[in-house]
């Protein structure tokens, strides 16, 4: 083979020497051409392959955002069936203060549990409990009831309550669950998950390190930094007067739209900041840069980014009664008055920003 290739090579050579200077001097300037275009062609074949690899993504996938909350409260349910199973069924009921040592369920680690009506109640039996010095609690708490917190505490285990939760006073938790509503209205730093079964209206700034789960809706008026973050519903406002553009007249926006028809899909930076119009995407939002929504937008479906996301003034994000995605690889920037039906996701913490604009 290399024999026919040297033969090939050869009577090409004598074909060129044969040749006039013309014929010389273009077959030259071909030779020269040729490796840098094959190199061009070839440099954006793997950058088309790189983009469709970083844009090709099923957006309409999405973890348990409950996973953390709904996992510990079925540990907690299996250890307190195994503790309790020599008792009355109704048992959980009747407790009003009760401090127990348990092997939770699928670990093998014994904790201390109290179980009670009233947090405040440990005060009354706290010098039995070594794990509970002045403002820190490093016990798992199960309050029954709703309750203020007007106390600055520290929580160094998972904190459940049972019924609404208000906070008054700085508190650090580990995980929060609230089987009720959560309305923060002092400084909270939650290290891993916060899992609420009702709304959560965040009034003062929060700092989770994780996961934050509505399985209602998320009313945000303040800064605050996460994740990932889920509920039916996520809504920034600032001032009741502000109407968003899935609450307007269709006759009054058909006047004034821009409408993109299907899925938009763009290498590099994409800033939509209309001016007296509306935008209305029917697809999903796709970039390998850097996604800035500002103004009266409609994404009605998903938003991806390889790079950070932010939104502000006037963005909705999915519909009402449809779960949809907003996915950054670095960090997500909610702005003020925007609207998501779903789920939020970064790669690094993300903020929520309040200010009337970004």
């Amino acid at each position: 083979m290399t024999n026919i290739l040297i033969d090939i090579f050869l009577s090409i050579f004598d074909f060129i020497l044969l040749s006039d200077t013309k014929f010389l001097s273009i077959l030259f300037l071909l030779m020269i051409l040729l490796p840098i275009l094959i190199s061009f062609i070839y440099l954006n074949k793997i950058k088309s392959e790189k983009y469709n690899e970083l844009i090709e993504v099923n957006l309409n996938y999405i973890k348990d955002p409950g996973y953390f909350g709904k996992n510990f409260l079925k540990i907690i349910n299996c250890t307190f069936l195994d503790y309790f199973k020599k008792y009355d069924s109704k048992i959980f009921d009747k407790i009003e203060n009760l401090i127990i040592e348990a092997k939770l369920c699928k670990q093998n680690k014994k904790e201390i549990i109290f179980i009670t009506n009233n947090f405040y109640n440990i005060n009354k039996i706290k010098s039995k409990v070594n794990k509970f010095k002045n403002n820190e609690c490093n016990i798992i708490i199960i309050n029954k009831n709703p309750i203020v917190m007007d106390n600055e505490m520290n929580f160094e285990k998972e904190y459940v309550n049972y019924g609404d939760l208000k906070i008054l006073k700085k508190v650090n938790f580990y995980s929060l669950i609230v089987k009720g509503n959560l309305i923060i209205d002092s400084e909270v730093e939650i290290n891993k998950y916060l899992h609420v079964e009702g709304n959560i209206y965040f009034n003062k700034p929060s700092k989770i390190g994780l996961n934050i789960y509505s399985s209602n809706n998320i009313y945000i008026n303040s800064l605050v930094s996460f994740k990932r973050m889920f509920a039916n519903e996520i809504k920034t406002e600032i001032g009741s007067n502000f109407v968003f553009i899935d609450q307007i007249n269709q006759e009054d926006i058909d006047k004034n739209k821009i409408s993109i028809i299907g899925n938009l899909r763009v290498e590099g930076k994409i800033e939509l900041t209309p001016q007296n119009k509306y935008i209305i995407i029917d697809g999903n939002l796709v970039s390998d840069s850097d996604i800035k929504l500002n103004g009266q937008i409609w994404v009605k479906g998903n938003i991806f980014s390889q790079k950070n996301i932010s939104i502000s003034n006037g963005v909705v994000i999915g519909e009402k009664g449809k779960i949809k995605s907003i996915i950054a690889k670095k960090t997500i920037t909610i702005g003020p008055n925007i609207k998501i039906y779903g789920y939020i996701h970064s790669e690094l913490i993300s903020n929520t920003y309040l200010q009337t604009t970004l």
